[in-house]
């Protein structure tokens, strides 16, 4: 037990089940507050109709921007660590006031220190999740990564305002990882390209494409490597800066000595799912939180039996890109007049029939599969990634709880992941378009149904 205030630090990373955990925290607000922890998140649950005020839109701003996007101040402290060879000394030091850590820090996290100190005088636990900050101290391509990231100064401003920081950090496999990574960037969703415009196919002397040349975004098959958007080939790359691993998050964090929790996200214990384990086993006093918790699931398991619905809600579904596929094949050949009809409407129309009308899964298309070699490869990433969650280097240990009948245990799950669940699969979209049935579709297709 400790009498400092706890401040846990969620950074996903993304694809790990983040906007769910965000969006059960936001919803069980009243119950935090009455554990005296104060929950500052994403505010991006606006699908599951929660409103978030105000004022923890603010505090989130504040946070994000010491964080993760203020970029400008982070180089002022990163030119400060050089420049100060004891700022590791201010760790040991009795600082009980922001003045005097504004006395030694530049300006631009004063309001993210005041904020800081304001919760420890209410004697508050505070809980920030941003998946984002993940993004930016692996320094991927869209978070500055020339800028290094200000560790020394984080740990030394939280520690010394008398915090106990725990870093929590989710996994999963790679194999299941990387293609979610890989769909994510397609999603409608804030600060996203819409699916909405055609593109006409003239590259590699296809002249043929009757589809109009409206600019759209051209989605590459998962295992293309020419290209500037994220793929699972891509990601392939050990040496790769696209996006960031857990194992990656992990040890960076690691390096610099944060506390850490790992949470495995495939994993159930004692019935748990790993938002309820977060929540009931490792945020502090959490006593009213996983009541509240508890009360909310059997009522959501209730109302998916009335329903006939199996399984719990998911606050950040899949998507399969199939349907996007075969729209655009379709609007290739003229099938699909995409003068008239918008790439988007198509798209849903064919997902309607597939899954309404024919009563079939988008996985029930034909489909191409990647071969062993590549298989064989993402599991040896995989293999390893798990390694390096544990700590483990050499593949033939078995110190700690990863031995061989653990490695065996996962290769199994990969190899009946990849084969019955069909996940790195994509739809070979020339033989549903020269299927007879859907050909007669395509063109049947009207805005408005």
């Amino acid at each position: 037990l400790t009498s400092k205030p706890i401040f846990i630090l969620h950074v996903g990373p993304p694809k790990t089940g983040s906007t769910t955990l965000q969006c059960t925290l936001e919803s069980l607000r009243s119950e935090l507050e009455k554990d005296s922890i104060t929950y500052i998140g994403r505010p991006e649950c606006h699908a599951q109709g929660l409103d978030i005020g105000v004022k923890y839109k603010k505090e989130f701003q504040i946070f994000e921007k010491a964080l993760v996007t203020g970029y400008s101040c982070h180089q002022e402290l990163i030119k400060k660590e050089k420049n100060d060879q004891n700022t590791n000394s201010i760790a040991d030091q009795d600082l009980s006031s922001s003045s005097l850590l504004l006395a030694s820090y530049p300006q631009c996290w004063g309001d993210f220190i005041d904020r800081l100190e304001v919760y420890r005088k209410e004697g508050s636990n505070v809980i920030f999740s941003d998946e984002a900050m993940s993004n930016r101290i692996a320094r991927t391509r869209q978070y500055r990564p020339d800028l290094p990231y200000p560790w020394i100064s984080l740990k030394s401003i939280l520690e010394g305002l008398g915090w106990d920081v725990r870093v929590l950090i989710v996994h999963r496999p790679l194999y299941d990882y990387f293609p979610s990574v890989y769909v994510e960037q397609f999603k409608d969703g804030p600060n996203k390209v819409k699916l909405r415009r055609w593109y006409s196919n003239n590259n590699n002397g296809n002249t043929d494409s009757q589809c109009p040349s409206y600019g759209g975004r051209v989605i590459p098959r998962p295992f293309e490597d020419r290209t500037s958007e994220i793929t699972v080939a891509r990601l392939l790359d050990p040496k790769q800066k696209l996006y960031p691993t857990p194992a990656q998050v992990y040890e960076l964090f690691r390096d610099y000595h944060f506390n850490i929790i790992l949470v495995d996200m495939m994993e159930k214990k004692e019935g748990k799912d790993f938002i309820h384990h977060i929540i009931c086993d490792h945020f502090p006093g959490t006593f009213h939180t996983c009541q509240g918790l508890l009360t909310r699931a059997n009522t959501e398991n209730e109302k998916a039996v009335s329903n006939s619905v199996a399984g719990a809600r998911q606050l950040n579904p899949s998507l399969s890109l199939h349907y996007d596929f075969i729209a655009v094949e379709a609007c290739q050949k003229g099938l699909i007049n995409g003068t008239n009809i918008p790439r988007d409407v198509a798209r849903k129309a064919i997902q309607f029939r597939q899954e309404s009308d024919l009563g079939l899964s988008p996985d029930d298309f034909p489909l191409d599969c990647p071969d062993d070699t590549i298989l064989k490869k993402l599991l040896s990433l995989s293999l390893d990634h798990e390694r390096r969650l544990r700590n483990i280097s050499d593949g033939s240990s078995t110190s700690g709880n990863w031995g061989l009948n653990e490695s065996k245990i996962f290769e199994e799950r990969f190899w009946k992941t990849v084969l019955n669940k069909k996940k790195l699969c994509t739809v070979n979209s020339k033989l549903v378009v020269d299927d007879a049935k859907w050909a007669n579709f395509f063109p049947t297709i009207k805005i408005g149904e």
